[in-house]
């Protein structure tokens, strides 16, 4: 078996990478040309690394390659800005039709796309996947947008479809300007940090479980589906905040409160996992602890 994986240097992407050479899985790792992340990708016979840009992909030669399982991970502006911006956002939902028939042309039966749990805007509930959309932002209506036209394309092309909503990953590839890889750093180094009041109620996810599932998904999930991935587990953020520290540096002292809550900031995210579970057996391994001890081990 097969994946062809885009995003492949990106936390999600390493760490499904990484459970496939596990499960002795062969990869196909699209990553953009001169990237300074591809030193991130395990050396093994079962990696075969395409230089691909996004932009590349609805022209791109596949000539000597095939796949049975195309999971997109790609996706461009993912800062603040980025997020906030129509027409870029707008590139991404072209970029994620594109690798639909990037997929069709390497042979794929099946594409595994990566959404957000933005898409569902700010219930305030329990996330389940019959929870009623209403994105916020442009980057969730993007992802919204990109998980419908795509599952369309599939059908008409006779590809199965799946669509992972994801909610909070971590872990040692993660983006320094992360909460927990903000905090880990500057507990570390005793460094001033300021935080909201962290009362909100929280779903952490490692990305070692995050990779699993993935693989798990696209070898099990059924088709047409759409799974939120987070670990199921309920806990507020100044929890959260509190085992970092201790972990780190226990006299730490963040200074709570110094930033008031944006008009749009989710007060509970909590994914309800029962039927990614139940379709393929998936299950997190990884307590939060566990995944900051890996993530201290690892700077």
């Amino acid at each position: 078996m097969t994946f062809a994986i885009t995003g492949a240097t990106s936390m999600l992407g390493v760490a499904t990478i990484k459970n496939c050479i596990s499960k002795n899985i062969s990869v196909i790792a699209f990553v953009r040309k001169g990237s300074s992340k591809i030193e991130r990708l395990p050396s093994s016979p079962l990696v075969k690394i395409v230089e691909c840009d996004l932009a590349q992909m609805n022209n791109f030669n596949c000539a000597g390659l095939s796949a049975d399982v195309f999971i997109h991970f790609g996706w461009a502006f993912t800062d603040k800005a980025g997020r906030n911006d129509v027409l870029k956002q707008l590139q991404n939902v072209q970029y994620t039709l594109d690798s639909i028939h990037l997929a069709n042309k390497l042979g794929c039966k099946k594409f595994v796309g990566a959404g957000s749990q933005a898409e569902y805007g700010t219930p305030n509930v329990i996330l389940k996947e019959d929870t009623p959309v209403n994105p916020v932002v442009p980057y969730g209506v993007a992802k919204y947008s990109a998980g419908k036209f795509t599952h369309m394309e599939c059908e008409k092309l006779g590809m199965e479809h799946i669509w992972v909503r994801i909610l909070s990953v971590f872990g040692t590839n993660d983006l320094e300007q992360t909460l927990i890889k903000q905090l880990i750093l500057n507990a570390k180094e005793n460094k001033t940090m300021g935080l909201s009041g962290c009362e909100q109620t929280w779903d952490y996810l490692f990305e070692d479980d995050a990779g699993s599932a993935f693989v798990e998904i696209a070898k099990n999930g059924v088709n047409g589906r759409i799974y939120n991935l987070g670990s199921g587990q309920k806990r507020q953020l100044k929890d959260y905040v509190e085992t970092v520290i201790k972990l780190v540096n226990p006299g730490y002292k963040p200074e709570y409160g110094k930033f008031k809550y944006s008009i749009l900031q989710p007060m509970f995210l909590v994914a309800d996992i029962s039927n990614l579970v139940n379709d393929t057996g998936w299950l997190p391994k990884v307590s939060f602890e566990d995944g900051i001890k890996r993530i201290l081990n690892s700077i």
